[in-house]
């Protein structure tokens, strides 16, 4: 099973990468390893979640929702620069 046929197993589906709110590179790849950063969570073009968690209207429900979509961002910016199928220890 590849690592895209995992995640859309669980119920999910990788967002087009989202584009740089800022100066920076969302992903680099070097040797084996790809970092990120900046990931934030954007939702077609939008950010989605912006109030900090713990507010008069926020919960952790919040907080999950904003952190699912941030991770789902970052693996769809890993993938889009290196393919998430080139990585052995993703889904494991």
């Amino acid at each position: 099973m590849t690592i895209i046929e995992r995640i859309k197993e669980l119920g999910y589906e990788l967002p087009e990468p989202p584009k740089p709110v800022a100066a920076y590179i969302p992903a680099l790849k070097v040797g084996n390893l790809v970092y990120t950063s900046g990931i934030l969570p954007m939702l077609n073009g939008n950010l989605a979640y912006a109030k900090e968690i713990g507010g008069f209207l926020n919960s952790i429900s919040y907080g999950y929702e904003a952190a699912k979509l941030c991770t789902l961002n970052a693996l769809s910016t890993i993938h889009d620069l290196a393919g998430l199928d080139n990585s052995n220890r993703l889904c494991t």
